[in-house]
């Protein structure tokens, strides 16, 4: 919902000074988001379920690295470069695609498969997250 946010709050602005700022906190946002996915609910969705969360897990795990990538030239171009806006709304556009994947096909499976174990999962991300965070 944060990374929601943001990106409306992007969208909202035209200044490129504050566009750029927002888009390095979207940035910060999703590697700490992602870092999470991979390192205990991804891992949780592919031991506890069938082989299609396993797919979707490797689907999900793709999609990361492309975000990465994307990121990666973001943080690449020079403040106010022509370039930035079209390659930030294809960012844009590629985790709002991950993000409806996930809602409509990976959590509803995580709920029913992976069920007694959620609260756990969320208490260890809260606490990965503040570690994070906190470095």
């Amino acid at each position: 919902d944060q990374v929601r946010q943001l990106f409306q709050a992007y969208r909202a602005t035209q200044d490129p000074a504050m566009q750029r700022k927002i888009a390095s906190h979207i940035f910060d946002e999703l590697d700490v988001h992602a870092q999470l996915e991979e390192v205990v609910f991804y891992q949780a969705v592919e031991e506890e379920t069938t082989s299609l969360g396993k797919r979707l897990v490797h689907a999900s795990l793709e999609e990361h690295q492309e975000a990465f990538a994307l990121m990666q030239d973001l943080r690449g171009l020079a403040p106010g470069c022509p370039e930035f806006d079209t390659k930030f709304q294809a960012l844009v556009l590629h985790v709002e695609h991950h993000m409806t994947a996930e809602e409509t096909e990976m959590f509803p499976l995580a709920e029913a498969e992976v069920e007694e174990d959620l609260q756990d999962l969320r208490d260890e991300m809260l606490h990965i997250k503040a570690q994070l965070l906190a470095s």
